[in-house]
């Protein structure tokens, strides 16, 4: 059952791909007559240039039925609250007129807090809270407070000092401040030819392979069941718990549509974007865009494939990163680059009237506002990779 199925993806993706790229290599006769695919399916597999084109009307599909479903669970979920509601009061009367309905009561109430628990779940959720004070009720007004505690207000400082109260103005100082910070460097490409050429550390051929083979199910299965649950879907508003639900489903084809983008070299649409949210730091001016950290919704699908090239790389990263750099390398800790920094101070020269130099103030304030890296795609074409 299994072959079978994974052949007639295997045959429907291709046909995809054939009917405007190769020619009808099978014809809809061999699809109706020898697959079993009906006429409708034809004519919707055929409407695609490719998988990729494909696989994002799938994810449409998917969300408007959730939605649909959704919204039908919702409604019913209110009738039953009423229900149940019109049903205590009529008991109530009848307790009150002496009638023995106390054990109806109570399965009443017991009905209508299993309601509500579901009903206060879903707001904890909405609103992004992961723990609640002492004494708090879990209120529609306090989530609310709660989420507005990490919104934007009426303006925002740029990293010029210019305060900017409209909507546009917010906007391009954030645009531009992030732009600054995790935009490309200008570099002197005469001192970056030199150490490009003199670079000691690549992959070999070994690890190349390893790293630019095709994916298989279980490289996508891993990362998937790996993600954490509960979280905020990207923009596609599918959630990780979707994949690990029907993973059995839709797995071969994100598969299929993972291989068919590396071959062409451009992912889809879905895949390559991203939105950003800015969450305040809890401390400093909350006009000041450096006292905000920006936070990117992925899509899953996306997440998947990202973690899975991760999951490759990283028992191979050490062999192309020098041994001084211990961030996100298996089997280094943080602790060897403070040895590393100890040692270093301790070779420099200090006046004896000076407890600090100059040096190392500037190098400890440079770590605390940029704790970060970033790499050059010319760096990583150079170790080998691509």
């Amino acid at each position: 059952m299994a072959a079978n199925r994974a052949r007639r993806n295997a045959l429907r993706f291709s046909a995809v791909e054939d009917v405007k790229m190769d020619g009808l290599l099978f014809s809809r006769s061999v699809l109706q007559k020898e697959l079993g695919f009906r006429p409708d399916q034809i004519d919707y597999l055929f409407a695609f240039p490719g998988v990729s084109e494909w696989w994002e009307d799938i994810k449409i599909r998917i969300r408007s039925f959730f939605i649909r479903e959704g919204t039908r669970v919702a409604r019913d979920r209110r009738c039953r609250i009423n229900h149940l509601q019109i049903r205590l009061q009529n008991l109530s009367k009848l307790l009150e007129h002496g009638f023995d309905v106390q054990a109806d009561i109570l399965l009443c109430k017991q009905r209508l807090s299993s309601f509500y628990h579901e009903f206060t779940k879903g707001l904890i959720l909405r609103s992004r809270v992961q723990f609640l004070e002492n004494n708090e009720t879990c209120s529609r007004f306090f989530f609310l407070k709660a989420r507005a505690t990490g919104k934007i207000k009426d303006a925002m400082m740029d990293s010029h000092g210019t305060t900017h109260t409209t909507t546009e103005g917010i906007r391009d100082s954030v645009h531009d401040f992030y732009s600054d910070l995790y935009g490309p460097k200008v570099s002197d490409n005469a001192t970056g030819n030199f150490f490009m050429q003199h670079l000691q550390l690549s992959l070999s051929e070994e690890n190349k392979e390893v790293l630019e083979g095709d994916l298989v199910l279980a490289d996508l299965k891993r990362p998937m069941l790996s993600l954490p649950k509960g979280r905020s879907p990207g923009s596609d508003g599918i959630p990780v718990e979707f994949y690990a639900t029907f993973w059995d489903l839709v797995g071969s084809d994100l598969l299929e549509v993972f291989r068919c983008s590396m071959r062409e070299g451009l992912l889809p649409n879905s895949l390559r974007g991203g939105c950003i949210r800015l969450i305040y730091k809890k401390k400093g001016d909350r006009a000041d865009v450096r006292n905000w950290r920006p936070i990117s919704l992925l899509n899953v699908d996306f997440k998947i494939l990202s973690k899975s090239l991760f999951l490759r790389l990283r028992p191979v990263v050490s062999t192309v990163v020098e041994s001084d750099q211990t961030c996100g390398i298996p089997g280094r800790k943080i602790s060897d680059n403070l040895c590393l920094v100890r040692d270093v101070f301790s070779g420099l020269p200090r006046p004896p009237t000076l407890p600090y130099t100059a040096t190392e103030v500037g190098f400890s304030v440079h770590l605390r506002r940029k704790a970060r890296t970033s790499g050059s795609r010319d760096h990583v074409k150079a170790c080998g990779f691509g």
